[in-house]
């Protein structure tokens, strides 16, 4: 068992999150350890602790599919970014390119599949930046960056890649 006491933390820092992982990858959301204060910890498991001033973000979305990523580790819901009835247009539903599991979690430093019908935007939601390590596994990977990569010139490319 892991406990603290939030009321000691650094004053400045706006967020910490703890992250369980798995061979480099965000497993799950994370916990705001402000909220939770305490957490079982099983022998063999890693985490990361995230430490930031937390950043709002959006996603623009075209209609039809959409190869989607994100750039901070957020404890906001998939159904909370993307969901129908949120103002996004969207199905609610990503799936990882391995197959068509529904994801709770948006992890970062990992790339998606979004359908969208209509052209929108998800909703604001907040998170940390991510430390931009990933371990890649030998064959097929689909990973996304943490920081606003300039886009090709080519048509049908927008301007940013996340």
């Amino acid at each position: 068992m892991l406990s603290w006491d939030s009321g000691h933390l650094y004053r400045n820092i706006k967020a910490i999150y703890i992250q369980r992982q798995i061979n480099d990858l965000p497993i799950g959301r994370p916990l705001g350890i402000s909220i939770v204060t305490s957490l079982e910890i099983p022998n063999t498991a890693a985490f990361e602790i995230a430490f930031a001033a937390p950043a709002h973000h959006q996603l623009g979305l075209s209609s039809g599919w959409n190869l989607i990523s994100t750039p901070v580790v957020t404890p906001s819901s998939v159904v909370e970014i993307f969901g129908v009835g949120r103002g996004t247009a969207t199905t609610g539903m990503i799936y990882k390119w391995d197959g068509f599991a529904y994801e709770a979690a948006f992890n970062p430093e990992q790339g998606y599949w979004l359908f969208s019908p209509h052209g929108s935007t998800t909703e604001s939601f907040v998170g940390l930046p991510a430390n931009g390590v990933v371990e890649m596994t030998s064959g097929w990977n689909l990973i996304g960056p943490v920081t606003n990569t300039p886009a090709p010139v080519a048509a049908g490319v927008s301007s940013q890649i996340w």
